[in-house]
C-alpha cells in the first residue's frame, strides 16, 4: 500500500473517530447537569453543583464560573 493511500485510509478512520467522540461529548455535556440536578433534588441539595465533591482548585474554578455567570 502506498503512503498516500495509507494516509487517506487513516484520515477517514480518524475523522470517524473524532466525529463519534465529539457527538459523545455533546451528549454528556447535556446529560451530566440534568442527571446531577435530579440526583441533587433527590438528596435535598439546593443546586446541582452542590453534589460535586470539589476541593482546592475545583472550588476556585467553581467560584470563577459562578462569577462569570452572574456578571
Amino acid at each position: 500500500m502506498n503512503p498516500k493511500t495509507l494516509l487517506r485510509a487513516n484520515l477517514v478512520e480518524f475523522t470517524s473517530a473524532y466525529t463519534l467522540i465529539g457527538s459523545l461529548e455533546l451528549r454528556l455535556r447535556e446529560a451530566i447537569p440534568r442527571v446531577l440536578k435530579g440526583y441533587a433534588h433527590k438528596k435535598g441539595y439546593a443546586k446541582w453543583h452542590h453534589v460535586l465533591n470539589v476541593k482546592g482548585i475545583g472550588d476556585v474554578a467553581l467560584e470563577e464560573a459562578k462569577k462569570r455567570l452572574l456578571s
